[in-house]
């Protein structure tokens, strides 16, 4: 296992400014990068979430809060978070 502590993580989704959908790949990208280069891509959709949540900085962990997703266990699985972003 890759060891995190020597990888950068990405730099924060911007969520103003006038490209936002130029913004979310370029953060999408970076965070696909980060997740094979830390070994994350093999584990737990809730781990890989987290992860992810993380990274994304606090104006847009705000928006995160504000998201309505199915299920409540949703809220925790990637997959439905990227798609709700």
């Amino acid at each position: 296992m890759a060891s995190t502590s020597n990888l950068r993580v990405p730099d924060p989704l911007r969520v103003s400014g006038s490209n936002m959908t130029n913004d979310w790949r370029h953060f999408h990208e970076q965070y696909d990068n980060y997740e094979m280069a830390a070994d994350l891509t093999d584990k737990s959709q809730e781990k890989r979430a987290a992860v992810f949540l993380t990274c994304i900085g606090n104006d847009t962990y705000d928006i995160y809060r504000t998201m309505e997703f199915e299920s409540a266990g949703d809220r925790k699985r990637l997959d439905p978070v990227i798609v709700a972003f």
